[in-house]
């Protein structure tokens, strides 16, 4: 199994559009959703606040199947190609996986790194011993 964190977010009907795509996600073992937090807008600010947060997975896909799963459930609930830093239905972003860095907005975002240290998931370290599907 690997292990992810993935960032969501939205700042369109975001209890609703978060609450959705955490119902999608649920495809994947969940270990762990992190608190949300509204954060300000990013680059564009004359936008609604974004809602944050961050969830811990296990899953059997490998980084390129998550990532096609992530943008799957994202086109799913209507989100299409966005303009950087402008509203969003919603939001997903791999941010680590097994372990790694994968999304260098965890270095430059305060409130993604608080998401992630928000996991009592992340603060324990990802397991050592893994097992392969």
């Amino acid at each position: 199994m690997f292990e992810a964190i993935i960032g969501i977010g939205s700042n369109i009907n975001p209890l609703r559009n978060i609450t959705s795509a955490v119902n999608e996600l649920a495809v994947f073992s969940i270990i762990e959703v992190s608190p949300f937090l509204f954060t300000k807008p990013v680059g564009y600010a004359k936008q609604d606040w974004f809602y944050n947060g961050a969830i811990a997975i296990e899953t059997c896909l490998n980084l390129t199947c998550l990532l096609d799963k992530l943008k799957a459930i994202e086109k799913s609930m209507g989100h299409s190609n966005h303009i950087k830093n402008h509203p969003r239905l919603i939001d997903l972003d791999l941010l680590i996986y097994n372990g790694k860095i994968f999304d260098e907005d965890l270095r430059k975002h305060s409130f993604l790194n608080q998401n992630v240290k928000d996991l009592d998931f992340y603060t324990h370290g990802f397991h050592k011993d893994k097992s392969y599907c």
